[in-house]
């Protein structure tokens, strides 16, 4: 058993520190249970791909708009076999620096307007459409590559889907 990725009580947390590179990032790290076992649905994709979406009405088209970011994309990964993050990594522009505040609230009030909203079928099955496309049509890899791209997958799906597995969408459940 290993237990929780934060122990109880210990967030939010936020953590500064000054980089060799002057970069000017905001990340938010949302742990999950672990999304292995969900790896024909896709919920930590289908999330990370709301918060990063960037289309009219987005958050990262609003933040542009405001000249505070650069960029702004969301993603799902695996921390180990009971925990996942769901995290949303923000490039600020100087005048965002000055503005942390603000697009941390506005994130959350994006956050609410997706839980509000709910998970919507034609989103879904747009992502999964993409998906497949992705699995069709994805650059052939050395076989060397190959190997060490695949070889990892072994352990989290069954060996009949292990190819496919990483673009499987074929479930909705909101």
């Amino acid at each position: 058993q290993l237990g929780p990725l934060y122990a109880p009580g210990t967030l939010p947390r936020k953590l500064t520190y000054q980089t060799v590179k002057d970069t000017h990032d905001l990340i938010f790290n949302f742990p999950v249970p672990e999304l292995d076992s969900h790896y024909r649905d896709k919920p930590g994709e289908y999330i990370s791909n709301l918060l990063g979406h960037e289309g009219p009405g987005s958050l990262d088209a609003e933040l542009k708009a405001r000249g505070w970011i650069e960029s702004l994309a969301g993603s799902a990964s695996r921390f180990d076999a009971e925990n996942a993050l769901i995290t949303v990594s923000i490039d600020l522009t100087e005048l965002g620096e000055q503005h942390v505040d603000a697009i941390t609230r506005a994130l959350f009030s994006y956050i609410a307007l997706i839980r509000a909203d709910g998970v919507e079928r034609w989103r879904y099955q747009e992502q999964a459409e993409v998906e497949e496309l992705a699995f069709r049509y994805q650059e052939q890899a050395s076989a060397l590559g190959f190997v060490y791209g695949t070889a990892p997958n072994l352990r989290l799906y069954p060996v009949q889907e292990v190819l496919e597995a990483p673009y499987l969408m074929e479930r909705y459940d909101e």
